[in-house]
């Protein structure tokens, strides 16, 4: 059994290895730590965003061309793709945000050490990859 303060430990410098901080004034309970992390923008989703805007307004161009001829013939309806590019910016301005992780060690009557991190999905489960650990089935 591992002791509670290495468990600590070992969690903080693998968040801290992925640029978060200790932040003892995030939550005042006994044994808690908090760590928080800038998530920056994705350069990936940003462009799966573009594309996936890009691809719906030609998409409505193509519908309205192929159902309505007559009145949507011209070339010029292709230029109402253009606003798509606004949806990077947008994605950029909202999605920097701070991500907090908090840590508990509990020990049962067995002296078997537990540690409980409550945070987002990816970062739980990088920090399982990377400790080679694995998380307990919750009962509910």
């Amino acid at each position: 059994s591992t002791e509670p303060s290495k468990l600590i430990q070992d969690a903080v410098s693998h968040f801290a290895s992925r640029a978060y901080r200790i932040n003892n004034e995030a939550d005042k309970r006994p044994g808690v730590i908090t760590l928080e992390g800038l998530v920056s923008p994705s350069a990936t989703v940003a462009g799966i965003l573009l594309s996936c805007a890009v691809a719906s307004l030609a998409s409505l161009v193509i519908v309205l061309q192929t159902y309505y001829p007559e009145q949507f013939s011209s070339n010029l309806l292709w230029l109402s793709v253009l606003p798509s590019v606004f949806i990077v910016p947008w994605y950029w301005r909202g999605a920097e945000r701070i991500e907090q992780v908090k840590m508990l060690v509990e020990s049962d009557e067995t002296s078997k050490h537990k540690l409980f991190l409550k945070g987002h999905r990816d970062e739980i489960a990088e920090y399982e990859t990377a400790m080679g650990v694995k998380r307990d089935k919750v009962e509910e």
